[in-house]
């Protein structure tokens, strides 16, 4: 049985798809939802976060935390309790993974792929490697 659930997103609307599999699953298991996102702290921009500006190094931990605010009302809109968000300075796979471990998390959901841009979130990288060296079940969702 599923209890807990992590899924990354960086508001885009492939990752959003991954969270609403995610949301989709915690529901029908009953199990707990924590939804996270990464920001880089080197970067003064950073593509990952979904802005329509660019944002600063001192607003990158803002940004990611207004998507996961956005991301868990949409969670809770759909009957998901107590959802729980971290924001986390890192590049995602890393982020993810640590998390996971931390939390012993029994399922991570991640997007197959990303955003456009030089720079993503959910790269197919980031889903390599999560499937790689995740502590827990790994689903990957088909974000095309």
């Amino acid at each position: 049985m599923i209890e807990s659930i992590l899924v990354g997103t960086d508001g885009s609307e492939r990752a959003e798809r991954a969270v609403a599999t995610a949301v989709d699953i915690a529901k029908g298991q009953g199990a707990r939802l924590l939804i996270v996102a990464a920001f880089r702290d080197e970067d003064a921009h950073w593509e990952g976060i979904q802005s329509s500006r660019a944002v600063s190094r001192g607003n990158l931990r803002d940004a990611a935390e207004n998507v996961l605010i956005r991301s868990a009302r949409h969670a809770e809109d759909h009957g998901i309790k107590g959802v729980e968000w971290e924001a986390h300075s890192g590049h995602p796979a890393d982020v993810l993974l640590d998390v996971a471990k931390d939390r012993d998390v029994d399922l991570i959901v991640v997007g197959n792929k990303g955003m456009g841009g030089t720079r993503r979130f959910f790269l197919g990288g980031v889903a390599d490697k999560v499937s790689h060296h995740a502590p827990c079940s790994v689903m990957i969702v088909q974000t095309d």
